[in-house]
């Protein structure tokens, strides 16, 4: 992809030409399905300047997620829980302007 077209796509989909996805609204909040232990919600977090809420179904990596937030010092940004894809999950209808999953589902 030649760099005009490369700025073309990124304009026209709102993505970085490396096909990083960049939220139209700032300070975004997101759903991050399969949390894990918290770094990928931390760099939407740190993309986006808004709230992360992710949940897994593993206490551990919840447990690592929640003391990395703290090290990071962005725990007022990013939310963990304990949840499973195949039961209702705690959160009201319509929080969030966007959901991520990557190899959760």
């Amino acid at each position: 992809m030649t760099n005009a077209n490369s700025s073309r796509w990124a304009r026209a989909t709102n993505r970085a030409p490396t096909g990083i996805w960049r939220p139209r609204r700032h300070r975004a909040d997101i759903c991050q399905k399969g949390c894990g232990r918290g770094r990928i919600a931390h760099h939407l977090a740190t993309l986006t300047g808004g709230q992360v809420s992710g949940y897994n179904i593993d206490p551990n990596q919840l447990e690592n997620a929640d003391e990395w937030a703290a090290r990071c010092g962005i725990s007022d940004r990013l939310h963990f829980k304990f949840g499973d894809h195949h039961k209702p999950l705690d959160y009201e209808s319509e929080s969030f302007d966007g959901c991520f999953s990557g190899q959760s589902v």
